[in-house]
């Protein structure tokens, strides 16, 4: 099976999905900068005002500013974080055993969707990368399908180990992959893949999912 053209997209080898949540990670910190850089300021200005030495203000304003610089780049540190694809089950495994896992695949997404469909078999990307709790369409896969084109791509690395940045990684995702959509397809729970910039969740959120990593 051939998949959609647009699902096929991607940006820095990762999958297309990764722009958007970039970019909106930026923006986040780009407008925490105004909430950080008030009371800095303010606190120049009145020591200024204190003291009535305008070299005195400049220079604390000087610091705070560099301290504020020092913020920003801490903050912005955090947009980029390391992705993952994960398989997100329509009904909670209990032994999935993918969650912390995923970043090889993400790294190497182009380069596996490329080989996948130049050899016939279903890219990864045909699965992925909807999610519900940001409001975008998906479609629940059947897990025997995924893990036709796991077991496909598995077959694949050992002939194109230059395709990726870390055979071993990318191997050992994979299996850990198929090891959850074999348990998935036995008991009849579909799948789609996800692509994750953070391995933190909460109760809250899997509250409001409709299905699981787990």
């Amino acid at each position: 099976m051939t998949a959609e053209p647009q699902r096929l997209r991607h940006f820095r080898g990762y999958p297309a999905h990764y722009r958007g949540i970039l970019f909106s990670q930026i923006g986040c910190s780009i407008g925490c900068l105004p909430i950080v850089a008030s009371p800095l300021y303010a606190a120049a200005f009145y020591w200024n005002q204190l003291h009535g030495h305008l070299r005195t203000g400049t220079v604390v304003a000087l610091l705070l500013s560099g301290l504020l610089f020092l913020m920003f780049v801490a903050l912005l540190a955090q947009c980029f974080p390391r992705p993952q694809i994960l398989p997100y089950f329509e009904k909670r495994l209990g032994d999935a055993g993918t969650w912390l896992h995923g970043q090889a695949l993400a790294r190497n997404c182009r380069a596996l969707d490329e080989a996948a469909m130049a050899h016939g078999v279903t890219p990864l990307s045909a699965f992925g990368y909807g999610d519900e709790l940001a409001r975008e369409a998906f479609t629940w896969h059947d897990a025997a399908r995924g893990l036709e084109a796991v077991r496909g791509l598995e077959e694949l690395i050992p002939r194109f180990r230059e395709l990726v940045d870390d055979t071993g990684a990318v191997w050992d995702e994979l299996q850990l992959m198929e090891d959850a959509l074999a348990k998935a397809a036995e008991r009849g729970v579909r799948f789609c893949l996800h692509m994750r910039c953070s391995d933190y969740t909460s109760g809250v959120e899997m509250d409001a999912r409709r299905g699981s990593y787990f």
